[in-house]
């Protein structure tokens, strides 16, 4: 009766890829990043632990005593989606951007130089996609492999009809996960990941060029593309209009964050004139 409840081999595959993925993305830029300018590890660690402090406790008390103390608020919000995801929105934004904040003006206040700034998103945005996409999907992929080899047929038969039911409903929605949807998660990853290096940038120059005002310009922009993350979990948004929108917007991002980021100190070393002062290329072009 249960021959057929197993997980199909193409799903473990695919399970296993995503979960690879969501590793590799962090690991290989931080080995990039780090054997290119041979940074301290300080700032790559300091973003995983202002993410794990500031976003998985300090957000989620918050959501807690918001939405779960108080019912008729939580109702409230339930109700009105895009109100859920404005305040969503700006409570990832002020926690993880006031994470940075502090990070750079106290803990990572001798890193002056603007690749500091990557190495401390590499690690804030890394381990959001651990967090957010390997960890789902590898326990997935960890309860598929054990369903596969456990001999399930046997176990079901000596389960009661509500327990078999809800085993073969289990193991119905995974064998039914849609590829479009796998697409969505990496791409969504890879744009997130892509946000926290620019955030960084945001922040740090906020610190090191005395631009607070970049500090809520960087919240206001994280809430945004949670905004439309939450409109598409509570399907206000379709998965690819959705897409297409963080695609947009993370790329639009870009360019100011990377003007910024030129302006900053870089570990590079300047070329200075016989007197020992930095060479501009407005005193090059004097010199010609």
């Amino acid at each position: 009766m249960y021959a057929d409840a197993k997980i199909s081999t193409a799903v473990l595959i695919v399970l296993l890829l995503q979960g690879l993925f969501s590793v590799a993305l962090p690991v290989g830029a931080l080995i990039f990043w780090k054997s290119k300018y041979r940074l301290n590890f300080r700032p790559f660690l300091m973003g995983i632990a202002s993410f794990f402090i500031f976003a998985l406790v300090g957000q989620q008390a918050l959501h807690f005593v918001v939405l779960d103390l108080n019912p008729a608020v939580g109702a409230f919000f339930e109700a009105n989606p895009w109100l859920n995801a404005l305040y969503v929105g700006l409570a990832a934004g002020f926690f993880e951007e006031t994470a940075r904040l502090m990070m750079f003006k106290k803990t990572l206040q001798q890193e002056t130089e603007r690749e500091n700034a990557v190495l401390y998103g590499i690690g804030h945005g890394g381990v959001e996609c651990i967090v957010a996409l390997g960890l789902t999907v590898f326990a997935n992929f960890f309860i598929a492999l054990a369903l596969n080899m456990g001999n399930m047929a046997e176990v079901m038969e000596t389960m009661s009809p509500e327990e078999a039911a809800g085993m073969l409903e289990t193991v119905k929605l995974i064998n039914d996960i849609p590829m479009d949807s796998v697409i969505f998660s990496v791409i969504e990853r890879i744009c997130m990941f892509m946000l926290q290096l620019e955030l960084s940038v945001l922040v740090f120059a906020a610190v090191r060029q005395n631009k607070l005002w970049l500090y809520p310009v960087s919240i206001a922009a994280h809430a945004a593309v949670e905004l439309l993350s939450t409109l598409y979990r509570t399907e206000v948004f379709g998965m690819w209009l959705t897409e297409v929108l963080i695609i947009l917007y993370v790329a639009l991002l870009m360019i100011p964050v990377v003007r910024i980021y030129r302006t900053l100190d870089s570990l590079k070393p300047k070329k200075v004139d016989k007197f020992g002062r930095p060479v501009t290329k407005k005193a090059k072009e004097l010199t010609m």
